[in-house]
């Protein structure tokens, strides 16, 4: 709920960009520094908002005339600009039921107890008097086990709020002094420059709690809200006739960015949508169509959309639809018939023999190893056979095993090659075009796989690679290709 009195008092919290423009531009005058519970963790590191540490966010809003509150109940050293740091002790404090008087706490549970306001000094008329007193006191603001304000006097702060007389710490069991030891303390102008701002210690943050800000006794509710909405009044005035509206929110040292979560919660859902009665509707609906028709045959409007207003003229939309027309019709049947004709003809016809016999042999002899399969198959950009062929051959020739499988058999190369990974690669394309899955076997792979049997052959002659097996295979180049 404190957060829905601080997005109500029109603070914002802080971008990202705007925590380090602050930074760097020292401008403090409309930001408040608002920090709850310890910001220090157990290896000591606290968070960095805008590239600086929480302990310097305080003293700089304190110095550069911000607002800054600080409620905390564990032990912490905070300084606000004075000569000596507000020391949080951190020391437990408890009102035990007393023998006489007014037992100053809720609902009888000693840990909860009421803060009780310092009197004012003649003379003093700065506004932080205005939290606790003024026109209506407030002397049921409860706090729950909380700690202490000390070494005050050199901090630049005044003591607001003290405990009840009886008040002890709850592991000593010494009576808390009422002149050291403080509750709330405050101030509004900067304690050595003399500059306007905001100032404020708590020394318990269950004060601005829900629990704290809603809790009662016996119907009559505790001032804990009212305190609260005027804490949020005092932080944002004093920056001369303008209000502070950016706000940096740190609650056990994780920095909030996001202040309107009750507003969320509270916000009414939208109204449901009207539901119109079509009884009286669909009369209106039936005259509105017959009058757009109606005028759709009045205008021509679909005749004229289509062959144009005056269908004679050389250039009207008719006869440029009709040639539209007329063009696709002659490409569907142009690709129609290609279809038809690629379709008739079978990828082995081959041209008819020429007269006179068998043609002479070209100067040069056959074209190419494989002859006129080779051609055909070219035709046909797949070389398997002739391909697969060849590469039999060569495995025949280095000595192959005889009853090979689909995967290259292990081979020796020795320490010559200088590349025995590439040689080795060059090695399983050929056997696999040679006794791998049939695959085709493209003009342009053919082209790259080719060079390889004559470099391959190479190196086996010169003894650089062979087969592991070898000498217990029988020499299969001998055989005919049938017995293979």
């Amino acid at each position: 709920m404190f957060r829905w009195l601080v997005d109500r008092g029109g603070l914002k919290p802080m971008t990202d960009s705007e925590l380090v423009l602050v930074t760097r531009q020292q401008q403090y005058s409309d930001t408040v520094v608002i920090v709850f519970g310890s910001w220090n963790s157990n290896a000591g590191w606290q968070p960095q908002p805008g590239g600086q540490p929480i302990s310097t966010w305080v003293s700089n809003a304190s110095q550069f005339g911000g607002a800054v509150l600080v409620a905390n109940d564990t032990f912490q050293s905070v300084s606000f600009g004075g000569r000596q740091p507000v020391q949080f002790s951190g020391q437990r404090v408890i009102t035990p039921q007393p023998g006489v008087g007014e037992w100053l706490v809720l609902n009888r549970n000693e840990i909860e107890q009421f803060a009780v306001p310092a009197v004012r000094p003649p003379g003093a008329a700065g506004p932080e008097w205005e939290l606790l007193g003024g026109d209506r006191p407030l002397p049921r603001v409860v706090t729950e086990l909380p700690g202490t304000l000390s070494n005050l006097k050199g901090s630049g702060l005044t003591p607001l709020a003290g405990f009840p007389w009886n008040a002890q710490f709850r592991n000593t069991r010494a009576l808390v002094s009422g002149t050291s030891d403080a509750f709330i303390a405050g101030a509004s102008r900067h304690p050595q420059t003399g500059r306007p701002c905001r100032l404020i210690a708590v020394a318990d943050h269950a004060v601005y709690l829900n629990g704290q800000l809603l809790a009662a006794e016996g119907g009559v509710a505790t001032d804990n809200l009212e305190f609260a909405d005027r804490t949020v009044k005092f932080l944002t005035g004093g920056n001369g006739d303008e209000k502070r509206t950016k706000c940096l929110l740190v609650v056990d040292g994780v920095v909030v960015r996001d202040y309107g979560e009750l507003n969320q919660l509270l916000r009414p859902p939208p109204p449901p949508l009207p539901k119109p009665d079509w009884e009286k509707l669909q009369p209106k609906l039936v005259d509105l169509g017959n009058q757009l028709i109606d005028k759709f045959q009045e205008n021509d409007f679909l005749n004229r959309a289509v062959v144009g207003k005056n269908p004679d003229e050389p250039r009207s939309q008719l006869r440029t639809l009709l040639g539209l027309l007329l063009t696709a019709a002659c490409l569907w049947a142009a690709m129609s018939l290609v279809r038809r004709v690629l379709g008739a003809r079978e990828p082995t016809d081959l041209n008819a023999a020429p007269p006179g016999g068998r043609p002479p042999p070209p100067p040069g002899g056959a074209a190419g190893v494989f002859g006129r399969r080779s051609k055909e198959l070219a035709t046909r950009d797949n070389l398997l056979e002739p391909a697969r062929a060849a590469c039999r051959d060569f495995f025949d020739t280095v000595g192959r095993p005889p009853e090979p499988g689909p995967r290259l058999p292990k081979v020796v190369i020795t320490d010559v090659v200088r590349k025995p990974e590439t040689l080795r690669q060059a090695l399983r394309d050929l056997w696999a075009v040679a006794f791998g899955r049939p695959a085709p076997v493209t003009a342009v792979r053919w082209a790259a796989l080719e060079p390889l049997l004559a470099r391959a052959l190479a190196a086996h002659r010169e003894k650089k690679w062979r087969f592991v097996e070898a000498e217990a295979w029988p020499d299969v180049s001998t055989r005919s290709r049938g017995e293979a």
